[in-house]
């Protein structure tokens, strides 16, 4: 599990593992606790976690104030609830069909 967090020092937007109790800002060299941070999301995957504070972080560099408002934390926390799932679903459904074409190569029970 991973989370986006934002670093104290210089507002650098990144992702780190859920597991690291302390943080080093790969941008400034700040280290902070990661329960005492600003975090926005957490994620499953880091390639997502990446990705998503990528694009946090260069929405924020263009902005007088490095802050989300409460109604974009809103958005960003609907928005990859509903990927997640999307991901969650296609990846039963792929589990299911080759669950589906085991059984049927080995029983020969869906010819």
């Amino acid at each position: 599990m991973y989370t986006i967090v934002k670093c104290e020092g210089c507002t650098r937007i990144f992702a780190v593992s859920r597991e690291q109790p302390y943080i080093i800002c790969p941008k400034c060299g700040c280290s902070f606790r990661r329960d005492a941070c600003t975090s926005y999301l957490d994620c499953e995957y880091r390639t997502v976690a990446v990705e998503i504070a990528t694009r946090l972080d260069e929405l924020i560099r263009g902005r007088s104030t490095p802050e989300l408002t409460p109604e974009e934390m809103g958005m960003l926390r609907r928005d990859y609830q509903e990927f997640y799932q999307k991901c969650v679903e296609e990846h039963s459904v792929q589990k299911t069909e080759v669950l589906e074409t085991d059984k049927k190569d080995e029983y020969g029970l869906f010819e």
